[in-house]
């Protein structure tokens, strides 16, 4: 054999050994939320954090056939961008209402469709 041919048979196997090694990245945990602004944020999601709402949804767990008072309360959620939540609590009254009809849904522009 040539000396060419030597190198080439050696080199081969010797190249097919190479190593090739990744490093992952190590994202950083968030930091921890304290106590305090866990609850903050659980409040806000609860809906506990408007005093206007909470004080709306007390009166009407005092009195669930008020009708009026959940139509405030349907009113200040589509008010606070929450339409949704603002159509059932709109139904509800609705169906809880002694004279049944057809509700008024004026307030509401995209309920009235």
């Amino acid at each position: 054999m040539t000396p060419r041919l030597w190198l080439a048979a050696l080199a081969f196997p010797l190249a097919s050994c190479v190593q090739h090694t990744q490093i992952a990245k190590v994202v950083p945990a968030p930091a921890p939320r304290s106590v305090w602004d866990r609850q903050i944020h659980n409040a806000i999601d609860a809906g506990d954090g408007d005093y206007q709402l909470r004080v709306l949804r007390e009166k009407l767990a005092a009195d669930p056939d008020n009708i009026p008072i959940r139509l405030e309360l349907a009113r200040a959620y589509f008010d606070r961008g929450y339409p949704d939540v603002a159509l059932e609590i709109a139904r509800l009254a609705a169906s809880a209402s002694r004279n049944p009809g057809r509700p008024n849904w004026r307030w509401c522009a995209p309920c009235a469709t």
